[in-house]
């Protein structure tokens, strides 16, 4: 009463033992994602840190980057882990992926108002070796998903892996440790099963793709040749849809000189389809044998397929690779002749033909009228003849003497009724056969021209994707023809120097009255047309440049239309 205990506090009751403790972890992690989820970074930091420093071993960093791997300050507590169970190894592993991404948006400050729009094309040592830890605990998290063998969060924190590590990817100048991260990837992703979407099948390819440019640059033949086994399944998707980036793997691939001593059966079967007498594969055809036999062999290649591979999506692309080698290897020279067969051929194999309607014949048969319209013309003849008979009759009627009024009446109505319906079946033939003319004539028309312009139709969509497809690889070829005219111009110019161009005449209206009294006077037809002015030496360099940014704006392929306008820009400042 009052604020105060009556009568005194009472007995204590028995102690309440839980039959399940609260799961802390779990609790911890579902906190730390949620809170991610509503944007609260301070919130998720410290809950996912907290179970972090609980299941993860952290090493001192060294003094200096050069001491030790970045990757290797963190390790899971494997007595820990030893003894958890399934939902909280996942929850663990959840807790890993909210940590990364909280000090990845803790890492990435606004950019101030001064800086570049445009980062630098190399990371600094910092930011990479940070990158590296992060990556390391996505790929604990990843551990721990494979541990519970759950497959879609294995394939989600790839993803998040690949997020992570794409800056350092996308670099000018990779770096070695990105082999170990790599390689932990693609080694907890082989047994996933396929991908449960495309986006998972392309970043397979791509992390392998990264990992063999990577590992041939550091001299890690293993690697290389793991990697060319192709025995990822996570490179197919569930629905079987077609992996893009695995081709392109395959390609590059089998553009390495060692691609055989790789000893992949993908890249043999590959080939040896290629090869065959039902070949359809061009590029499998053409990069083995750049790096082996040049340029020269594999273009040989390439023009001894078949007339079928002039219209293969990937035609060009191939050619494409042929003139970059071609440049290399000092057959500059044949690159133009090359490279007008190629395009005649592709564009004689996407070509559409033109319209050519059939001549109409020299004699159509009869125009008739339809059934319908014969019977109601009929109807209206027939009224007409009872028409005639009804007129008659009236006038007689009209014309007798002891005629009445009211019968004089209603034969002028009978009269009028006559007269109404033969005006309307005088002309009813006439006007029914015009219009059956029309239409006949409509209909021959139609039946004439129509299936050409539907053929032409379905050419030219089917056309599309073949022309799509190559437009990248075609002004890539513009591109490095350009810059093998732009280089042959030079030359030409340093031999013989620019030519002479005509000066204009002057406007000095004084010294026109003294420049025709000295000279002759001439006969106006004895005088020679002037000749007209030589061409600018690098007009060709600048044609192939300027196609090169239109095939490439047309398709959006961005890369190629910023390297055939640089290109063009450094042609335009060349004196």
């Amino acid at each position: 009463e009052k604020g105060d205990v009556i009568g005194g506090p009472g007995l204590a009751t028995d102690g309440i033992v839980c039959m399940h403790p609260l799961p802390s972890t779990t609790l911890w992690s579902n906190l730390a994602v949620a809170a991610s989820r509503l944007g609260c970074l301070g919130v998720a930091k410290r809950a996912a840190g907290t179970v972090s420093r609980r299941f993860v071993n952290t090493r001192r960093p060294p003094r200096f980057y050069y001491e030790s791997h970045p990757m290797s300050l963190q390790r899971l507590r494997g007595d820990l882990v030893a003894g958890s169970t399934f939902p909280t190894m996942r929850a663990v592993a959840r807790s890993l992926l909210v940590a990364a991404e909280c000090a990845l948006a803790s890492r990435m400050p606004e950019r101030p108002a001064g800086d570049p729009p445009i980062p630098k094309s190399v990371p600094e040592v910092q930011d990479q070796v940070f990158r590296l830890r992060c990556a390391k605990k996505i790929l604990m998290a990843m551990e721990l998903a494979r541990y519970v063998d759950d497959v879609p969060l294995t394939q989600e924190i790839a993803l998040r892996l690949g997020n992570c590590l794409a800056p350092l990817l996308t670099s000018s100048r990779k770096s070695r440790l990105l082999v170990t991260a790599l390689a932990q990837c693609v080694s907890q992703l082989r047994d996933t099963g396929a991908a449960r979407h495309g986006a998972v099948a392309r970043l397979s390819a791509s992390l392998l793709f990264e990992l063999a440019s990577v590992a041939r640059d550091d001299g890690e033949g293993g690697v290389l040749s793991d990697v060319a086994t192709l025995a990822l399944e996570s490179l197919e998707d569930v629905h079987l849809a077609p992996n893009p980036e695995k081709r392109s793997l395959e390609q590059f691939l089998l553009s390495l000189p060692e691609w055989k001593d790789l000893a992949s059966d993908a890249l043999a079967e590959r080939v040896a389809a290629a090869e065959s007498e039902a070949a359809s594969d061009p590029c499998a055809a053409v990069l083995p044998k750049i790096s082996v036999d040049g340029a020269r062999a594999a273009f040989e290649s390439l023009e001894g397929i078949g007339e079928e591979i002039h219209a293969h999506e990937e035609y060009l692309r191939a050619f494409a690779r042929i003139a970059r080698a071609a440049v290399v290897q000092g057959l500059g020279g044949d690159l133009p002749a090359w490279t007008d067969s190629v395009l005649a051929k592709f564009k004689t194999a996407t070509a559409v033909a033109p319209l050519e309607f059939p001549a109409p014949p020299d004699e159509e048969p009869e125009i008739a009228l339809p059934e319908e319209e014969e019977t109601r013309v009929a109807a209206l003849e027939s009224a007409a003849e009872a028409a005639a008979e009804t007129l008659a009759a009236a006038e007689e009627t009209l014309a007798a003497g002891d005629t009445t009024d009211e019968d004089k009446a209603a034969a002028e109505e009978r009269k009028a009724a006559a007269e109404a319906a033969k005006a309307v079946a005088a002309g009813a033939r006439g006007a029914a056969m015009a219009e059956a003319v029309r239409r006949e004539k409509a209909a021959r028309t139609l039946t004439r021209k129509l299936p050409p312009m539907f053929a032409r139709r379905n050419a030219r969509l089917a056309a599309r994707p073949a022309i799509a497809s190559n437009s990248p690889w075609h002004a890539e070829v513009r591109t490095t023809l350009g810059l093998v005219e732009h280089e042959r111009a030079e030359d030409t110019v340093r031999a013989e120097g620019l030519p002479d161009v005509p000066e204009e005449a002057g406007t000095d209206e004084a010294a026109e009255p003294a420049a025709a009294a000295a000279e002759p006077e001439a006969d106006a037809d004895a005088e020679a047309p002037q000749s007209p002015p030589p061409p600018p030496p690098a007009l060709d360099a600048m044609r192939s440049f300027a196609r090169g940014v239109e095939l490439a704006s047309r398709v959006g392929a961005h890369g190629r239309l910023m390297n055939a306008a640089r290109a063009m820009h450094t042609l335009a400042r060349s004196p």
